[in-house]
């Protein structure tokens, strides 16, 4: 699936609507939010909207296994995903 997805980029590069992938290699969703201090380089996390009913959720940073030019692989299953909570913060 790597192959599928572009080369491997930064949280910089990445941007919102860019597919979501469970460890299982299902897609679960797209970027809606990147949370980051680019000043101080640290990425904190992502807010996905998840398919199909499109419910925000929030991945912190460590569940963030790799990030492509196409698509971003997460370190857990689907039904981890789905079990992420809501968003918080402004």
């Amino acid at each position: 699936m790597n192959d599928e997805l572009g080369e491997p980029t930064s949280y910089f590069a990445l941007e919102d609507g860019t597919d979501v992938f469970a460890s299982d290699g299902e897609k679960v969703g797209t970027v809606v939010r990147i949370f980051r201090d680019e000043a101080a380089d640290i990425f904190d996390g992502l807010q996905l909207a998840l398919l199909p009913l499109g419910r925000n959720v929030y991945a912190e940073a460590d569940l963030v296994n790799e990030i492509f030019e196409r698509g971003v692989l997460l370190t857990i299953d689907e039904a981890a995903v789905q079990a992420l909570p809501d968003p918080v913060g402004p």
